[in-house]
């Protein structure tokens, strides 16, 4: 088997392979990106990768209610931005955008 064949085989085996069930109390990772643009024309908009460990509270249909655990930013930044992304992450989020920790 080439190895194309076998990305094609084993996207075509993710595709079908059942989803994950999201309990309360699993675990996870989820990214975002808080860009913030200035008034200013020579400053280019301020990107943060934000990464936010979470743990789920309430499971529904496709929501998660969650609560932060930890939070990281790859950039630097002062304590007013750092402001800004605790209360820029959502309380519901879809858990489709959340990668689950594997047990």
């Amino acid at each position: 088997m080439q190895d194309s064949e076998r990305v094609l085989f084993e996207q075509i085996k993710n595709y079908f392979r059942p989803k994950r069930v999201v309990k309360v109390g699993d675990v996870g990772i989820y990214q975002d990106v808080l860009s913030l643009d200035t008034f200013n024309d020579a400053t280019h908009t301020l990107k943060y990768d934000i990464y936010a460990k979470i743990r789920a509270l309430a499971v529904f249909d496709n929501l998660v209610e969650v609560e932060i655990l930890d939070m990281t930013t790859l950039s630097p930044c002062n304590q007013d931005i750092k402001t800004i992304i605790d209360i820029s992450i959502p309380k519901y989020i879809k858990s489709k955008y959340v990668k689950w920790e594997v047990k």
